[in-house]
């Protein structure tokens, strides 16, 4: 995914669910990486479904095996967090409004 869609799509209130298979603390085995992708698309992809905005995407050019991004906000770790990840949703996702599509 372009970085300006990625703005872009956090310009209209989304959430952008970044994962690098390759990054720290060290890369993963293919079985790992589609673990990871994996889990994190079943918990995206049913509230995508049901009209979050939200976008999932591999990211190769960043230190961290996940990043979670809304507009103005930031968090990074190495390690799947279920909670961690619905937790950035749930605050971030429709939070920056300004052209009121949520």
């Amino acid at each position: 995914m372009p970085k300006e869609v990625a703005v872009h799509n956090m310009e209209h209130a989304g959430v952008i669910v970044w994962y690098n298979c390759d990054g720290d603390p060290e890369p993963l085995s293919a079985d790992d990486c589609a673990t990871l992708r994996n889990a994190l698309a079943a918990l995206v992809e049913p509230q995508v479904a049901d009209g979050a905005f939200i976008v999932m995407t591999p990211y190769d050019d960043m230190p961290n095996r996940i990043a979670l991004t809304g507009w103005r906000h930031l968090d990074t770790f190495d390690e799947y967090d279920e909670v961690r990840v619905q937790t950035f949703i749930d605050t971030f996702e429709c939070r920056f409004d300004p052209e009121n599509f949520c």
